[in-house]
């Protein structure tokens, strides 16, 4: 027989599309404005880390859990990804600071 109840979810699909398409529109604005290369993909590391992470959170499949602070996989490696785009970002911008302080 089929359930004649549901709990109530969270269309986190619909969610996570939205999110996705702000994250295109910034990274095309970004884009348009020359960014050094590699900005757009630490933007996007960053951008979809926060947003996979928050987003793990209202879920209603809770089965895939670890023991660890009751984290899901996906935020486990959400964490990684926004360190390297942090890194990449900041190694960016450190470039191009140093190249701008050789200049003058």
């Amino acid at each position: 027989q089929y359930a004649r109840v549901s709990l109530s979810v969270h269309p986190v699909q619909l969610y996570e599309a939205i999110y996705n398409l702000l994250i295109y529109g910034l990274l095309v604005f970004t884009f348009r404005r020359s960014p050094k290369a590699g900005t757009i993909s630490a933007l996007y590391l960053i951008l979809y880390a926060v947003g996979r992470f928050v987003l793990e959170f209202v879920r209603g499949d809770r089965g895939d859990r670890l023991a660890v602070c009751g984290l899901s996989i996906g935020q486990f490696v959400s964490i990684p990804l926004f360190i390297v785009g942090i890194i990449l970002l900041g190694g960016l911008l450190l470039k191009r600071t140093s190249s701008n302080s050789a200049r003058g």
